[in-house]
């Protein structure tokens, strides 16, 4: 029977256990896979939770009772979608955004509820896992009209 042939009849874990083995075994010299990756330790507050429901919800770090019980100061700015250009021109109205800030102008938590609320949170994560200002969020463009606009003119409350 040929390799191909026996390899077909593994499991894909076989498969790779298998693979790691020769590595392992036929040059030890050689850097493996891991040595080359650099992980990352995993900051859970920076991971979007995602809701496709209608309307769509999207959240990521603290909310307020969180932030309250941890005694942590911060400031608020929620913006509504019937205040957005393309929320209006769609007619897809219903829906807010409450962005949670700390007093050095970082991000602690967002929440979203409307349409494309799900596409919109990675905006938050992008910022909160760099460590990103207000500013620097003010900073880049949004195109008009559309829905992560909402974000832009939602932290223009904090200046």
């Amino acid at each position: 029977m040929s390799e191909c042939a026996k390899a077909i009849k593994l499991s894909a874990a076989e498969i790779v256990t298998v693979a790691v083995r020769r590595v392992n075994i036929e040059d030890k010299k050689k850097p493996l896979l891991m040595d080359y990756l650099n992980p990352k330790k995993i900051d859970y507050d920076c991971i979007p939770a995602c809701t496709y429901s209608k309307p769509e919800i999207g959240s990521i770090g603290f909310d307020q009772k969180a932030l309250d019980d941890k005694g942590i100061n911060y400031k608020i700015a929620k913006s509504f979608f019937n205040a957005n250009g393309r929320a209006v021109a769609s007619g897809s109205t219903d829906g807010f955004i409450k962005i949670l800030v700390s007093d050095d102008n970082l991000i602690l938590g967002a929440h979203i509820i409307g349409s494309n609320a799900t596409e919109m949170i990675s905006e938050f994560s992008l910022a909160m896992s760099n460590q990103l200002t207000v500013e620097n969020i003010l900073s880049s463009v949004h195109p008009h009209p559309t829905f992560s606009e909402a974000i832009f003119e939602t932290l223009m409350q904090l200046k």
